[in-house]
């Protein structure tokens, strides 16, 4: 992995989160990605999950990469899993 698909990864995360707050977006859907996200990106950080499956198809010289990828995108899956429950519990108040 080279240092320009962590970036194009980083600028497709800044825009989705520029986009969180559309309309078009359910709580459902952001509550589902949220905790699919966090969920993998949780094994594969601390588990040997990804480490075994790359070193066995023999993509084990990206590994020092996974660091730069796997806990952004697990900070990120995780905060997104918060403003999903944050907005459910304001929209339960609110009606």
């Amino acid at each position: 992995m080279t240092r320009l698909a962590v970036c194009q990864m980083s600028n497709a995360l800044l825009i989705a989160w520029k986009n969180l707050n559309s309309v078009f977006i359910k709580n459902s859907t952001l509550l589902k990605a949220g905790l699919i996200g966090a969920i993998i990106s949780a094994l594969c950080c601390f588990t040997p999950i990804l480490v075994v499956v790359l070193g066995a198809v023999g993509l084990s010289s990206i590994l020092g990469w996974v660091d730069y990828v796997l806990l952004p995108a697990l900070v990120y899956f995780v905060l997104l899993l918060a403003y999903a429950l944050f907005r459910r519990k304001s929209f339960r108040e609110n009606n």
